[in-house]
């Protein structure tokens, strides 16, 4: 048996095309002719000072934003929650530390942006019936001071000559964006608030309550005598109510 011979092979010409008893299909270039490409335009995201990466280490953070400062933050209402006035905090960069004794704390801030963001916006902000106190002790005033001056420096020399130069605390337009947004994200964290710090005084007494019916439970009072405190100390709770509305419809203050 005779079989059909192989069909010559084109030089140069890939198996896939292989013709079989036909003309071969014509090649595609191997490369587009230049009329047919599109430009692909890269852009770069804009870096924003005061936004860290995320999980950064605190070695990853200083490179970033730069060496971390500390704000004294005090005044602090007892009616505010720590938790609240940690997001206050974080609203102005990022928190690396934040240690609260009683009505005052420290806060170690990502950069120097922060620590400036910090004390500009949250000194003298009025946080339930107190004003916040945000200030930087002399050794980091002095590194706040010659990071403005540095800053002032670049700017000027990438500025035109014809151009006036700007005052010192006059802030560019980037850093007017990130404390408009962290002005919003305060107010929001306020709101939130609100209510816990209204109701502080009743949560309060609440509390007081409890550990006083504890007490009378361990310390087996009997049952006439039980009910008699019990009544006492909500007559107690009545007038606290009173007190406390009237305190918050007067301002905050008793008259």
């Amino acid at each position: 048996m005779s079989y059909p011979g192989r069909p010559p092979i084109m030089q140069g010409l890939p198996m896939a095309y292989m013709p079989m008893g036909g003309p071969a299909p014509p090649l595609m270039p191997a490369v587009m002719p230049l009329q047919h490409m599109v430009p692909i335009q890269v852009t770069s995201a804009p870096q924003i000072r005061a936004l860290p990466r995320l999980n950064a280490s605190r070695e990853q953070l200083k490179q970033l934003q730069g060496p971390a400062v500390t704000v004294f933050v005090g005044n602090i209402t007892e009616r505010a929650p720590d938790a609240m006035i940690r997001q206050i905090l974080a609203a102005c960069g990022h928190v690396m530390s934040w240690k609260k004794v009683k009505a005052f704390g420290f806060c170690e801030l990502a950069g120097p942006d922060a620590g400036l963001r910090a004390v500009r916006l949250l000194h003298d902000l009025m946080v339930g019936d107190k004003r916040l106190v945000a200030k930087v002790d002399a050794k980091t005033k002095t590194v706040l001071d010659e990071y403005k001056e540095a800053r002032r420096r670049k700017k000027q020399k990438g500025s035109s000559p014809l151009q006036d130069e700007p005052e010192e605390d006059v802030l560019d337009e980037e850093t007017q964006a990130l404390d408009a947004v962290a002005v919003e994200r305060i107010k929001q964290i306020l709101n939130e608030y609100e209510d816990e710090m209204n109701n502080f005084e009743l949560k309060k007494e609440e509390e007081v309550i409890e550990k006083c019916h504890k007490v009378l439970e361990e310390a087996d009072v009997e049952e006439e005598k039980r009910d008699l405190i019990t009544r006492e100390i909500g007559k107690f709770r009545e007038i606290m109510k009173v007190s406390i509305t009237f305190f918050n419809k007067n301002g905050g203050q008793f008259v």
